[in-house]
């Protein structure tokens, strides 16, 4: 071996393992997580705010920030954003993120010349729509700056040479949403699946860890078999590189959250190989998803890149930091308050390291620190300043001035907003007065920049309480939704809104409904009856909205024709037939409407005799019966590839009383009702399920559906929608169904004309 790297070697070791007492406590300091971005909202007035940052100096500049780290901005990037140059005076530069305002280090506090810069400290965002957290930044008064203080050794601090932390194993791999979908700890991601036959294994990077010591796996399991005959029916065994160290018995499929410690010596200085395997007593299949796993272990204070985070420890100590590629210009920081970091100055011992034929100009540092807290600390180099975004100005469209009031709230991306206006045009000439509100206005004003669907049902919520009256009806929402918005297993659609999921007895499924939850406190919950009806149109791409648009509109001023189509399943155990006539037929023929009825193996029915009889020009069509995302029945009586033939000229109102034909959620391929209404043909709108749903339900939604279309006339879909759970509702106030039957389409499309209004 080269006696340069034996000195070397030599030397890190000594410092490394030098004994010192009650050093090897390994409490981990994972930074505030950031995913909760509004307080819960319950039906109240109080719920719904103006959710701006920095508010109180207009800052209007936002800078996006994806990654945890200490940035860097130029005087030279905030001129160009538009901020004006001779009013950055430097201790006036003021920036905000969330209700937080940020301490800043800001290189003169008088007017900036090209050569200054605004460093920060910034994290990213944790929520399940993205990971951008927005920082904003605004000019007047005194700007928080970032405090200093003196970190010179002074002699009897507790040398401190090693810290705790954390290898993870959390990916995102597995989306199961008909497991325990009433479960809502977890978000039905999976990293794995642990089976009884073959291990699963993690592979952490444990890098410097020290020996001797004690270190912690924590793990959550989520149950997938059930065996009644056995108690428990599972059992994780855990290994660490080959060794055991324990052993979780858990039953049902249920969640399960343990952890165990053991000898630190089983972690490799480099990658650790962790193991886990179902294998309960009396189970021949025993499974179970692993929802996440990490080994928290306690390693050398080693600076393992230019900008490096580690855990301190409470007391007086003295912080010894291995491996810095330079003494010059290196930042000390306390970052336990991710907002307000403190830089820790002073004379530091530097020691350089032996230099090497491969590695040159190595340092180590000692600095102090005094706290009764776990604390979190960051060492960054010169070249671990990361380059901020140069900040981008916002304009605000002053969605919270209370003077405005609107009966339909239309939220869409900009890039669609021209047959957006198109529509809500139509909307305002047929009588709703109409505020369309462009997400990125919403976010800004309502979500403090980052995207998220708190941010569109604040809006809402606000909107509806503190606009003047009377209050909105509708709102429908243009953009597509997915299951994936961070890419978990494939690229994210370039338009989209998020979609809020929730529990229902079958699967975890899409519920925009949630959005119209704004008014009602049951209990500390908002009670299951929209306050806003939800539309939504599940695209990104002008060409299918365009032609949405023309069918709607078409479809208003169709108000001449008066029939109906009814398709009902037979499976020979539901009567499905019984269903559509006590709820639907009696209803609309007892009111004069025409109706058509084709049934599951009635003679001559087939998947040609239901195209074709859409194809005659039927205004409404409902279905009740067995269905999948894509199809109606067992048999398949209708498609979504069926639609691109369709030739009708009257495009109807669809509602469907089955399951799942409305989860608009894969990108892979058109639900049932997106396909009808994207379709040239096809429908002008569509009620129906995003979840497998009970016909029982099905049956009051369908029957109070059919009432305010057909006896009290209501005029818009979003009232006849709102009658149809109303009636579900004061049948039982607390079913799924009343979050997953929402509307893929318009809440305005005039049904009845001129029809009876609220």
């Amino acid at each position: 071996m080269n006696l340069r790297w034996i000195l070397l070697a030599a030397a890190i070791t000594t410092l490394a393992t030098q004994r010192l007492p009650a050093q090897m406590n390994c409490e981990p300091c994972d930074r505030p997580s950031t995913a909760g971005l509004v307080p819960a909202m319950i039906g109240e007035p109080g719920n719904f705010a103006v959710r701006r940052a920095g508010l109180e100096v207009d800052a209007r500049w936002r800078i996006g920030i994806t990654n945890d780290g200490w940035y860097r901005l130029t005087q030279p990037q905030l001129v160009a954003a538009g901020m004006p140059s001779d009013q950055l005076i430097g201790s006036q530069i003021r920036m905000f993120s969330r209700t937080q305002e940020v301490a800043l280090l800001v290189s003169s506090s008088n007017l900036l010349g090209t050569a200054d810069t605004v460093q920060f400290y910034a994290i990213k965002h944790d929520g399940a729509y993205n990971r951008t957290n927005v920082y904003w930044l605004g000019l007047g008064g005194e700007g928080r700056r970032i405090a200093t203080i003196n970190g010179t050794p002074l002699g009897g601090e507790t040398l401190v040479t090693s810290a705790c932390y954390s290898a993870v194993f959390d990916t995102k791999t597995l989306y199961r949403p008909f497991n325990q979908p009433l479960l809502t700890e977890i978000d039905h991601w999976f990293a794995a699946l642990v089976n009884t036959s073959t291990p699963t294994v993690l592979n952490l990077n444990t890098t410097n860890r020290v020996p001797n010591e004690t270190a912690n796996i924590r793990f959550q399991m989520f149950g997938l078999t059930q065996d009644d005959n056995v108690n428990p029916d599972h059992r994780t065994r855990v290994t660490v590189s080959g060794s055991q160290v324990g052993q979780a018995p858990f039953d049902d499929t249920t969640l399960l959250t343990t952890n165990f410690f053991f000898s630190a010596n089983l972690l490799s200085n480099g990658f650790t190989s962790v193991a886990l395997q179902q294998n309960a007593t009396g189970v021949t299949d025993d499974r179970a998803f692993l929802v996440n796993a990490r080994v928290d272990y306690p390693a050398r204070i080693n600076q393992r890149a230019a900008a490096h985070e580690f855990c301190g420890r409470a007391g007086t100590n003295r912080y010894r930091v291995l491996n810095l590629t330079s003494s010059n210009n290196v930042l000390y920081l306390d970052i336990t308050d991710p907002y307000a970091p403190v830089r820790i100055t002073g004379t530091f011992p530097y020691l350089q390291m032996p230099p090497t034929n491969v590695i040159t100009n190595l340092w180590y540092v000692e600095f102090r620190h005094v706290t009764n807290r776990v604390s979190r600390f960051a060492v960054v180099q010169t070249n671990g300043v990361r380059n901020s975004p140069t900040p981008i100005a916002a304009d605000f469209r002053n969605l919270a001035d209370t003077n405005r009031s609107a009966d339909y709230l239309l939220i869409t991306p900009y890039e669609l907003r021209q047959q957006a206006y198109r529509l809500a045009k139509h909307r305002f000439t047929n009588g709703l007065r109409i505020a369309v509100a462009p997400l990125p206005d919403i976010y800004n004003e309502f979500g403090y920049g980052v995207v998220d669907a708190d941010a569109i049902k604040q809006f809402i919520g606000y909107a509806y309480h503190h606009w003047s009256g009377p209050k909105p009806r509708f709102a429908l929402l243009i953009g597509e939704g997915t299951y994936d918005p961070l890419g978990y297993q494939g690229s994210v659609p370039s338009l989209s809104i998020p979609v809020r999921f929730g529990p229902s007895a079958f699967v975890v499924s899409p519920q925009d409904t949630w959005y119209g939850f704004v008014d009602g406190n049951d209990n500390g919950v908002d009670d299951q009856l929209p306050d806003v009806v939800i539309g939504r149109m599940s695209l990104s791409s002008h060409g299918p909205l365009s032609n949405i648009v023309n069918k709607v509109i078409a479809f208003d001023s169709q108000n001449n024709v008066s029939n109906a189509l009814l398709v009902a399943d037979n499976d020979g155990v539901i009567n499905f037939k019984q269903s559509s006539d006590v709820n639907i037929f009696q209803t609309l023929n007892s009111n004069g409407i025409p109706t058509l009825r084709h049934t599951r193996g009635d003679p001559g029915v087939t998947q040609a005799t239901i195209t074709n009889a859409i194809n005659s020009n039927r205004r409404l069509i409902t279905y009740v019966g067995h269905g999948a995302v894509d199809l109606w029945s067992a048999v398949n009586l209708l498609h979504v590839t069926n639609f691109p033939g369709l030739s009708n000229t009257v495009f109807p109102l669809v509602g469907i009383f089955s399951c799942q034909n409305g989860s608009y959620v894969d990108r892979t391929t058109n639900s049932l009702a997106e396909a009808f209404i994207e379709a040239p043909r096809g429908a002008a709108s569509v009620y129906s399920p995003t979840a497998l749903s009970v016909q029982l339900y099905a049956d009051y939604l369908a029957a109070g559906f059919t009432h305010a279309y057909a006896v009290q006339k209501r005029r818009h879909l979003g009232d006849i929608v709102f009658n149809a759970h109303l009636n579900l509702w004061a049948f039982n106030p607390d079913v799924a169904e009343l979050r997953t039957y929402q509307i893929i389409g318009d809440p305005g499309l005039i049904v009845n004309k001129p029809g009876t209004l609220p």
